[in-house]
């Protein structure tokens, strides 16, 4: 039987990015769930530029757990 893992849920999320990030993610990140919102928008008269921008997420994969 197929064993499910929920990938969505519990990602860390910090704006910007640095090379560094991929030995260490940095402290002051937020837990997130994905969809995810960089930045919340007004519906009309908005630039695109508003959400455009490096950002990081970091997920550990549990293997041993594939329930999570």
């Amino acid at each position: 039987m197929a064993k499910v893992q929920h990938i969505n849920y519990g990602w860390n999320f910090i704006e910007g990015y640095e090379e560094k990030y991929l030995d260490a993610f940095p402290e002051g990140g937020c837990e997130v769930d994905l969809p995810h919102t960089v930045r919340k928008l007004p519906y009309h008269y908005f630039d695109e530029t508003s959400y455009q921008g490096l950002f990081t997420y970091e997920k550990t994969f549990d293997d041993e757990n594939p329930s999570l």
